[in-house]
């Protein structure tokens, strides 16, 4: 969690000096980030409501979600917390079809590694060159220098809102569409997930002031471990023991059928054919 770009720890070693956002490793209000601004005024002849947007993300996510509005002239707090899904190492040997997840170095969208938002980010870009043609910038700033789409001008910007019902679910929309328009966006098999909750507690001092004080909400998160519900070896148990209880079979069952219908039955078949032998020489 880190704020201002402007302010970060300083590393200094041989090799030169390392600077990296402030981070926190504590919970509780007052223990990440706590910043103070003022609103942007906005011209009375614009249909819009002067605040701020906060979104919270995973670091290497790319912008889905409109985030939390935060209305000028308020005060409050937004809890964090958040579930990490981790594989086990029997899953990575499973082909991406059959496991419906991906891993984050299996896919890249504009430099970043494979996440589902990532994936759905990039099936927003390609609708709206689609639909227009271009791709707004000032909502992909960060990424300007990897942008595959021309950026819009004022006619794309109206193409944009003229169009802006047909990108809530472009999931279900792309079905009738070509392939290369379709979004397949299997799951993370490897993500942190980051929820929040924004409680907003009185008025500021000033009109257009915001204050907000960003934390996690508990030191600790939920670790789930995704793993193979049934392998070979598993199968192989579990046929075995229907076998063993409906059948009375086993494992030695078994081969003693194979061996009865292979190896005694050739043992029979020559056995009976070299007696035939012995009696059609005695016989002349």
């Amino acid at each position: 969690m880190h704020g201002d770009l402007n302010k970060f720890w300083v590393d200094e070693d041989k090799q030169g000096i390392f600077r990296r956002p402030r981070r926190t490793g504590g919970n509780g209000p007052w223990s990440g980030l706590w910043f103070s601004m003022r609103a942007q005024k906005i011209p009375p002849y614009i249909n819009a409501k002067s605040g701020l947007v906060v979104m919270i993300r995973d670091p290497s996510a790319l912008p889905i979600d409109r985030g939390m509005m935060v209305a000028k002239g308020t005060s409050g707090y937004i809890k964090v917390w958040g579930d990490k899904v981790i594989p086990t190492k029997r899953l990575i040997r499973v082909k991406p079809e059959k496991r419906h997840c991906l891993y984050p170095n299996e896919k890249t969208y504009l430099g970043r590694g494979y996440l589902r938002s990532n994936c759905l980010f990039n099936c927003y870009q390609r609708f709206m060159f689609h639909d227009c043609k271009c791709v707004p910038s000032f909502y992909y700033f960060h990424y300007e220098k990897d942008l595959p789409y021309p950026e819009c001008n004022v006619e794309g910007l109206v193409c944009l809102a003229e169009h802006s019902l047909s990108f809530i679910n472009i999931v279900a929309r792309d079905k009738n569409l070509s392939s290369n328009l379709r979004c397949n966006c299997p799951g993370d098999c490897h993500s942190q997930k980051y929820q929040s909750n924004i409680v907003v507690l009185n008025e500021t001092s000033r009109a257009d002031q915001i204050t907000i004080d960003v934390f996690f909400h508990r030191s600790t998160c939920f670790l789930y471990e995704t793993d193979l519900v049934f392998d070979f070896m598993n199968a192989l148990v579990g046929y075995g023991g229907v076998c063993g209880l409906f059948l009375g079979a086993s494992l030695i069952s078994a081969v003693e059928f194979i061996n009865f219908m292979t190896f005694r039955l050739y043992d029979y078949w020559l056995n009976r054919r070299s007696r035939n032998k012995i009696i059609q020489r005695f016989i002349h």
